[in-house]
This record gives structure tokens, sequence and C-alpha cells, in this order.
């Protein structure tokens, strides 16, 4: 099974695995409110030449935040992104 590390400005990691779900989270305003809602759900899937770098890319870009496999509980800013490695 394949495997991809995102590796944030702070130093953490996050390892993902072929076939993890990561959850966009996008911002919407509403009569001059933010509010930022759950947006689309990313499938990573293997690409033969490039591994799960183009699944992860479609979550992290345009998509101000996301969260990943392990819930909701920490949601990362894609921003925050300094490098994406297939491992």
């Amino acid at each position: 099974m394949k495997q991809a590390r995102i590796i944030f400005s702070n130093g953490e990691e996050l390892l993902l695995q072929e076939n993890d779900v990561l959850i966009t989270v996008n911002s919407l305003e509403i009569n001059e409110e933010v509010i930022y809602s759950m947006n689309s759900d990313v499938v990573l899937e293997n690409s033969v030449h490039d591994g799960l770098i183009p699944s992860i890319l479609k979550a992290v870009c345009g998509n101000p935040y996301f969260y990943g496999p392990k819930g909701i509980e920490t949601i990362y800013n894609s921003s925050t992104i300094v490098k994406i490695e297939n491992i």
C-alpha cells in the first residue's frame, strides 16, 4: 500500500496511505458572516507515476483547510504545508 507524508511549517507530520480520505473545508460568506463548512471528500488514490501526491493536491489546492483520516479533531491549514513526499 502506497504512503505519503505531509510536513507542515511547525514541523508536524501527517502520514497518509492509499484509500485514506481527506475532507476539505471551505469558507462561505452569508450575510457578511464567514462560515466554515465541510466541502468535499478526496479518496487518496495511487498514481502509477506520482504516487499519492496528485490526490493530496486535489484536496489541498484551493481549499484553505482540510482534515485527515483520524477525524475532525484536527483540522490542518493547507497554506502551512512545506513538503509533500511519497514514501
